[in-house]
């Protein structure tokens, strides 16, 4: 698979088409890459409200992917743990 960034105009439409229709599910360095794709630089917009908004919104994508991760691991965790309670074998950890 190619680097993410090797085509960024590329990959900032292919990642605003899938956001836009809600069917990107995305790890934490995908987010990343797809951000890095995007290119906003906050530094650059001359209006310091929009600008802030900006890096406002860029923190808080990160701090809630980074829970998300979190909670899919629990998730996992759980329904391993409900299926050893039920007799059945967990989920294989496969790295």
């Amino acid at each position: 698979m190619p680097s993410l960034l090797s085509d960024a105009k590329q990959n900032r439409k292919f990642y605003i088409t899938l956001l836009s229709i809600g069917m990107c599910t995305m790890n934490q360095s995908q987010i990343t890459e797809a951000l890095k794709a995007l290119n906003i630089r906050p530094d650059e917009i001359a209006d310091e409200r929009l600008a802030e908004a900006f890096r406002i919104l860029l923190q808080l994508i990160e701090v809630l992917s980074e829970e998300n991760e979190k909670l899919k691991a629990e998730i996992q965790r759980l329904r391993d743990a409900i299926n050893l309670l039920k007799g059945e074998q967990a989920k294989p950890d496969i790295k």
